[in-house]
């Protein structure tokens, strides 16, 4: 099992959780998370004991959204480094993905629990996918 910075990842009884673990941030999302949450993934995806994943958040918040700090450190026409298609990885898992959804669940956290197979939600306050408040749109 490996170990990750800013996720937790447990494996046990068929089922690997994944936990975003920025609660501070309410899991917002970075760069790096994107890049851990892609090994932890595939690191479940490799274990034949693994039958099920659950993405879920640490604390209050499933995720806030992406990381605004890390946005708005971003020049004009740069990339966030290792985006890819994060978004969309969860569609190629060949083993169910359900979203835990146990709190704020916001933009880019809105798009990921939407890619899972499966939502289950808690006790919600914000759920909330709203790019024009941020003044973006999709084009």
């Amino acid at each position: 099992m490996s170990s990750y910075e800013d996720l937790i990842y447990e494996a046990k009884d068929g089922v690997a959780v994944i936990s975003l673990n920025r609660p501070q941030a309410l899991n917002a999302y970075t760069a790096a998370m994107g890049q851990s949450l892609k090994r932890a993934v595939a690191e479940a995806v490799e274990d034949a004991a693994v039958r099920v994943i659950v993405i879920t958040g640490a604390g209050r918040g499933f995720c806030a959204g992406a990381d605004m700090d890390a946005l708005r450190g971003l020049g004009k026409g740069s990339t966030w480094a290792g985006s890819g298609r994060l978004t969309t990885h969860a569609l190629s898992i060949p083993k169910p993905i359900i979203a835990a959804v146990n709190g704020a669940c916001a933009g880019l956290g809105f798009v990921h629990a939407l890619m899972c197979d499966l939502r289950q939600l808690g006790e919600l306050r914000d759920l909330l996918f709203s790019p024009s408040e941020q003044n973006w749109s999709p084009m």
